[in-house]
């Protein structure tokens, strides 16, 4: 997504995306996002079928991480999920393939057990290393709203334990500096400190994340700098999640 000029360039791609399937596809949707409403509004002749809905397949959390939650169908339970995956957005994932699956006549038991035994995909909340009682996540978030998501679902499975948010802007709209300052400082939020590889290009952003996040905040343009710090701070009980789209110009085989 990082290639298209705005949103709605996004959007657009994902009508042409509708457009190549047949009548009989069936499209699972998440019901309760306007973008993804617009897209369908633009036209749509396969068959579609939306979740999040009242009327339809639903994930109401067990635990606040969604690390367990129940698949509620007009809201009677039909499954309860267990895995180590975190965060709303995977339990609308997972909505997304009971929908489909429930379709293809799979049993919601069957696809509770298949969705239990994944363990997620590399660089997504991926655990680098658990030592000293501190845990070091991997994740590809490279734009403000993956970053948000992310540490959304960090907060909610760590609760008031530190969190140190490590961010390289390895992207080609955050090096450019397509978006606004604020939206990292809103993105960033709910971390406790920040660690952000600098470049030229980046220096309004690395002021407003200064000004909000004051001493809680170390920008540096050498890796080494950063792999100290990270070593210099970390405690037993914190988290560290470092996000890039890149190798982190080798920050991983630092720590």
């Amino acid at each position: 997504a990082d290639i298209f000029r705005d949103l709605e360039d996004v959007k657009r791609q994902f009508h042409h995306l509708l457009k190549t399937l047949s009548q009989n596809a069936l499209v699972a949707y998440n019901a309760a996002d306007d973008n993804l409403q617009s897209v369908l509004a633009q036209g749509c002749w396969s068959k579609t079928q939306g979740f999040n809905t009242k009327e339809g397949l639903q994930a109401a959390a067990i635990t606040s991480d969604f690390s367990q939650f129940d698949v509620r169908n007009e809201g009677e339970t039909i499954a309860t999920i267990h895995w180590p995956l975190i965060g709303e957005h995977n339990a609308q994932n997972a909505l997304a393939v009971f929908t489909l699956l429930t379709r293809a006549g799979f049993e919601a038991k069957a696809i509770a057990a298949a969705l239990e035994s994944f363990k997620g995909v590399k660089r997504r909340m991926e655990i680098l290393s658990e030592k000293k009682g501190v845990t070091i996540y991997n994740d590809f978030a490279h734009h403000p709203t993956a970053i948000k998501t992310t540490l959304k679902a960090l907060r909610a499975k760590v609760g008031a334990r530190r969190i140190i948010a490590v961010l390289q802007f390895g992207s080609y709209t955050m090096r450019e500096g397509v978006h606004a300052p604020s939206a990292f400082v809103e993105a960033l939020s709910a971390a406790d400190d920040v660690i952000v590889k600098s470049n030229t290009q980046n220096q309004v952003v690395l002021a407003a994340l200064k000004a909000h996040f004051g001493e809680r905040f170390l920008a540096s343009d050498a890796v080494a700098d950063i792999a100290d710090a990270i070593h210099r701070e970390a405690k037993s009980g914190d988290t560290v999640l470092i996000m890039s789209n890149s190798s982190f110009d080798g920050l991983y085989n630092l720590l």
